[in-house]
């Protein structure tokens, strides 16, 4: 029983601090693959934009 006692805490404790970083990363990711995105729509409705005007030409 003492054994268990003593290992949740620090178990626990470097538990929650590894999901912390986990998290941050992935956010991270999130963050970027979002803004790649972002850009990719950009780039996509310039080009529908230049066909539309070449189109009506």
């Amino acid at each position: 029983m003492t054994g268990l006692e003593h290992g949740f805490p620090n178990t626990g404790a470097h538990g929650t601090m590894l999901l912390a970083v986990m998290l941050d990363r992935r956010g991270d990711l999130d963050g970027s693959l979002n803004q790649e995105r972002q850009t990719r729509i950009g780039d996509l409705r310039r080009q529908d934009t230049a066909c539309i005007a070449s189109m009506s030409h």
